[in-house]
């Protein structure tokens, strides 16, 4: 505030909002900013960008607001969801309204008007109309959000608002929310800051968040057919009763196909949409162009992320060779609090978000106020346990690949194909093979090209199929036993009773054998 304003602390704004409304707040704040101030009326947004008819001539620097008493310093938040969890005391405007509505939307604010008791700064006469374009702090901004929506003020017009609303604006926060967030809020309006880490101050409360806990039952009901049998049963054997990350039990691209899942829209998706929680007030949606709009006093340099980081659990073994499991899931959250780019929320209804977030998110364009980057490592809290059976005990495996599907005529050289033709027939066999009991490749021929020949080509085959799986499997380096018989064990005739050619047969003899043991497919 300017020197000599009165000292309001954030509950006695609160309490003077219920008992006389908004326009008593603002008439306070206005005496304590000087009667006769005028404000300049707002940027005309047309063409290249925002241009603002006549000087600027209140260029001040407003003073830092102290937090509100019992709120702990901490960080920042997303104004979509700060609106729609901060609605107003008894007076038909509202807190958010109180923080927003600072000016009439047709002319410029003088002396004691200000915070109308049910308007909100949707523009005035100078400001954007429909179609209007306010150029880069416009970038993100959806379609459906009006011009003024991410349109700097003139400086000194933001300053004297910023300075304004952020009492009223913090304690509203405070008493909708949680006081925890306002600090975070205090950081928007003074600038901003760098990418912090909030697991110490926010971490708990990720983890209790209803969204957590519904993204989070979910992956477990689906966890149960997702675990190896048999490496579980391994995992439980050397660490039972233990926390132990699952990982080693789950396909190798889990991590990433269900980090995907919690960004798309979708039962797993991680958007912290729940009125009056720090997440739902800090995080809300996924945004992935922060990097690309650069908008504030301090622009974010990373975008939304919702990642899976870990998945845990306390493994118990059974009698029956059995194993219950009792799972976590452990994320990491980036998100960024700010304004633009974001969303306008609505115009309708209860709550109407527009009324905060169009003027808020023009104090962010103007450079007064700026982005609060964070990141947050949390885990679930324990999901329900549940059994994973004994994995069927090992059963041999014969497996024949015809070498028309692998090789060409004569040749060794794997087809481009090949290993897809592997896998297709193999499916993931070889990655719960006994590997206690012998894995055998042989190769195989027809009778055409002498022993030599024959054998020597079988052999070259047989290994080349090994070094196939072994990239494909490592579990299988250094368990193969690789064989080339050439045309000793025919599966067919290479020629028909009156002598001449098979070439059917032939077919049938150029192949290459597996043996093995494995759980039945």
């Amino acid at each position: 505030m300017r020197p000599g304003a009165p000292s309001f602390g954030a509950g006695q704004v609160l309490r003077l909002q219920r008992l006389a409304g908004n326009g008593a707040v603002a008439a306070a704040l206005q005496r304590g900013s000087g009667s006769t101030v005028a404000l300049q009326r707002s940027c005309g947004c047309a063409g290249g960008g925002c241009a603002c008819d006549g000087s600027d001539p209140l260029a001040v620097q407003a003073e830092p607001v102290p937090a509100p008493p019992g709120a702990d310093p901490a960080a920042s938040a997303d104004v979509g969801s700060a609106v729609t969890t901060a609605p107003g005391a008894t007076d038909s405007g509202s807190a958010v309204t109180a923080a927003s509505g600072l000016a009439d939307s047709g002319s410029a604010v003088t002396g004691g008007s200000g915070l109308d008791s049910g308007g909100a700064v949707t523009g005035t006469s100078g400001d954007a109309g429909a179609g209007d374009d306010c150029g880069a702090t416009r970038c993100g901004a959806p379609a459906s959000c009006p011009p003024p929506f991410c349109c700097p003020f003139p400086l000194g017009t933001a300053r004297i608002i910023a300075a304004n609303i952020q009492i009223p604006f913090l304690a509203a926060i405070g008493a909708k929310v949680t006081p925890s967030v306002v600090p975070v809020w205090l950081t928007w309006f003074n600038g901003g800051a760098a990418l912090s880490d909030f697991t110490p101050k926010f971490g708990s409360d990720f983890t209790n968040d209803p969204t957590t806990k519904d993204v989070s039952a979910n992956l477990a009901t689906a966890l149960p057919g997702q675990l190896d049998q048999g490496r579980l049963q391994a995992l439980a054997a050397g660490s039972p009763g233990v926390d132990v990350s699952l990982l080693p039990a789950l396909p190798p691209s889990h991590l990433a196909t269900t980090s995907a899942s919690l960004e798309a829209f979708g039962p797993n998706q991680m958007d912290f949409n729940t009125i009056g929680t720090a997440p739902g007030n800090l995080a809300g949606g996924i945004g992935k162009n922060e990097a690309a709009c650069p908008v504030g006093a301090k622009p974010s340099t990373v975008d939304d992320a919702r990642v899976l980081t870990d998945v845990r659990g306390t493994l118990t073994p059974n009698p029956n060779g059995s194993v219950t499991v009792v799972p976590t899931f452990r994320y990491k959250v980036t998100d960024t609090v700010d304004l633009c780019p974001g969303n306008c929320g609505s115009d309708l209804g209860l709550i109407n978000e527009q009324q905060a977030t169009i003027p808020m998110s023009r104090l962010e364009a103007s450079g007064v106020s700026g982005d609060v980057p964070f990141t947050v490592d949390f885990p679930s809290t324990p999901q329900a346990a549940f059994t994973v059976a004994s994995p069927a005990p090992p059963a041999p495996q014969d497996v024949t690949l015809s070498a028309s599907s692998l090789f060409d005529f004569g040749s060794d050289v794997l087809r481009p194909d090949a290993e897809a033709a592997l896998v297709a027939q193999l499916g993931d066999r070889p990655a719960q093979a006994d590997l206690t009991q012998p894995f055998v490749i042989e190769g195989h021929t027809d009778s055409k090209g002498s022993d030599a020949f024959n054998i020597g080509l079988s052999q070259r085959r047989a290994q080349r199929v090994a070094s196939a799986l072994e990239r494909r499997f490592p579990n299988l380096v250094g368990h193969l036993t690789v064989t080339g018989l050439g045309k000793a064990n025919p599966v067919a005739p290479n020629n028909l009773p009156d002598g001449s050619d098979n070439p059917d047969g032939r077919r049938l003899n150029r192949r290459v054998e597996l043996h093995f043991s494995a759980p039945p497919p």
